[in-house]
């Protein structure tokens, strides 16, 4: 059987599509991100998060759509617990430095 498409968010951009083979059913999940991409890039370039780190101690350092915290979460990442920004900040430093809003290199320990 072919892949079929199973499901699209459009606020998201993610579509899921189903298929079936050997017995064994799968979801492939796909998600458009250069429109989050090409707005990382404009926040960096325009140093808003840098201005935002200088003026009140907190900014934002990267954009990270939903197939992005997917893949973190299955390398055991929970993008949502404290204890992980460490991990999160590495793992955006080496695998996805194009989601950042800033051009600074930070590390958390």
């Amino acid at each position: 059987m072919a892949r079929e498409w199973f499901d699209y968010d459009p606020l998201t951009g993610v579509t899921e599509w189903y298929e079936e083979a050997d017995g064994k059913i799968t979801i492939h999940t796909e998600q458009d991100v250069e429109p989050i991409i090409d707005a990382a890039k404009r926040l960096a370039n325009q140093g808003l998060s840098d201005e935002s780190w200088k003026k009140k101690g907190v900014g934002m350092y990267a954009i990270l759509p939903a197939v992005v915290l997917g893949a973190m979460a299955k390398k055991g990442i929970r993008f949502l617990d404290p204890n992980h920004v460490g991990a999160v900040v590495r793992e955006v430093n080496s695998s996805y430095p194009w989601l950042k809003t800033t051009t600074k290199h930070h590390e958390v320990r």
